[in-house]
């Protein structure tokens, strides 16, 4: 009442999720967004609407999607809105392969590290980066979308209601959890890399594993679409799929590499200690390498910071 019924309370009816034998919104955050594009583009929803006039949202186009601790910076939604309604933009679907082939479905800012969660701990100050809005000072572009125009989706950012129930008929219910990456490939994301969100980051290492086990859970379960000719996905996005799943098996072959060098005999002490070598170095070469390439006046330039940097964070 105070804001003049700007916001609403959706609720939706529990149903029993076998999978995970518990009762539950049907999908999680998937099946909550598909319900309320449902409700707006006029189709049949299972969303109940416990506040708010829902008839003004009937027609609506897009829905723009945060978590809990997403931070919003001023005029973000605005851009992003201006940038989906750029006749440039806008999805063009293919309704025989249900997919985007031009226009983006899905466009999404630059996520930056929450200041305040970057000094939480001494946990985070090592690995969550510099933190904070600062744009000037890191890379901000993205490979995939500088150079064949599809940025993927990261679960945050404003989606095209239409485009997302046509293309989300290429996933089943009940065994995707990694959906984000999905909805990117099929609605063809667009990365805004001049515009930005903040998130946090998770202070201790039991989160951050805990946060790293389901987003590897997920890539494993995306594995069906790499090679389905069903799939309907361009190769670069069975490639971005297939390099998910890449990176998360470099981790426990470092570890296989090591602990097969101790049994080996002779020499395999040391083929241990090169793998172990390589894990921990890779990231102190990158530092060495930015160190040696960096200008006189950039090595001279004398600041005070709480948070390591260069050679001393990839130590």
């Amino acid at each position: 009442k105070k804001y003049g019924e700007h916001f609403y309370l959706f609720t939706r009816p529990r149903t029993e999720d076998t999978g995970r034998r518990i009762y539950s919104g049907k999908e999680r955050k998937r099946g909550a967004v598909l319900a309320l594009a449902q409700y707006i583009r006029g189709r049949k929803s299972e969303l109940r609407i416990s506040a708010g006039d829902g008839e003004k949202l009937r027609g609506a186009r897009f829905i723009l999607t945060l978590d809990s601790d997403t931070g919003l910076l001023p005029d973000t939604a605005k851009e992003l809105i201006g940038a989906m309604l750029h006749p440039l933009n806008a999805a063009v679907v293919d309704t025989e392969k249900k997919r985007v082939i031009s226009g983006h479905g899905i466009i999404f800012p630059r996520i930056c590290t929450e200041l305040g969660s970057v000094y939480a701990t001494d946990f985070s100050r090592l690995f969550a980066g510099s933190g904070g809005c600062e744009p000037y000072a890191s890379l901000c572009g993205e490979l995939y979308m500088d150079l064949f125009s599809a940025g993927g989706f990261p679960g945050k950012g404003i989606i095209d209601a239409e485009a997302l129930l046509i293309c989300s008929e290429h996933i089943p219910d009940g065994i995707v959890l990694s959906h984000d990456a999905l909805e990117g490939a099929y609605l063809r994301g667009g990365y805004a890399s001049d515009l930005e969100f903040s998130d946090s980051f998770p202070s201790s290492p039991l989160s951050y594993y805990r946060r790293a086990h389901r987003w590897t859970r997920g890539d494993w379960q995306n594995a069906p679409w790499i090679f389905s000719k069903n799939a309907c996905l361009p190769d670069i996005e069975r490639w971005k799929l297939f390099d998910s799943i890449r990176r998360s098996l470099v981790p426990p072959l470092n570890f296989a590499a090591i602990f097969l060098g101790l049994l080996l005999p002779r020499k395999g002490l040391m083929l241990a200690g090169i793998a172990a070598l390589l894990a921990l170095g890779t990231r102190l070469l990158f530092a060495l390498a930015e160190y040696v390439s960096a200008s006189k006046s950039d090595l001279e330039l004398k600041f005070h910071s709480r948070l390591l940097n260069g050679l001393s964070l990839a130590f």
